[in-house]
């Protein structure tokens, strides 16, 4: 359902939360009549499969957005196929991962270190846009 595919009000920020989701996924906030559509359940077409976004700790997220930022990704859409972490532990691991990147291939900073962050626990995604 990519009608449901933004995180935020003013627009900025996609994501991919509904894309191509098993009938298990999508019953977490939505009803339907099963007998009018064909049965879901495979993952290989999966956004967050598919694009390789799918993470199972908090270290492989970390390698993931310090590799993007030092090629200067300023975006950032992953999912969690196991326990999700909450706000803090996320928020320390994009503030880790923005300082680890500055300071491993700049002298100064190219931006200020601020980010906005949408998480959806009940699907377990995580959109970040560094500013």
């Amino acid at each position: 359902d990519v009608t449901w595919d933004s995180c935020s009000r003013d627009g900025d920020m996609k994501c991919h939360s509904h894309l191509n989701i098993t009938d298990a996924d999508i019953a977490i906030d939505h009803t339907w009549d099963r007998n009018l559509l064909p049965k879901c359940d495979r993952t290989e077409d999966n956004y967050f499969a598919k694009n390789g976004l799918l993470f199972s700790t908090k270290d492989e997220l970390k390698k993931h957005l310090i590799a993007g930022i030092k090629k200067g990704q300023r975006s950032f859409e992953v999912k969690f196929s196991a326990k999700f972490p909450n706000q803090n532990e996320i928020g320390a691991i994009v503030q880790s991962a923005m300082q680890g990147s500055i300071q491993g291939i700049f002298k100064t900073a190219f931006f200020g270190g601020s980010y906005q962050m949408q998480l959806n626990e009940k699907r377990k995604t995580l959109s970040i846009i560094i500013k």
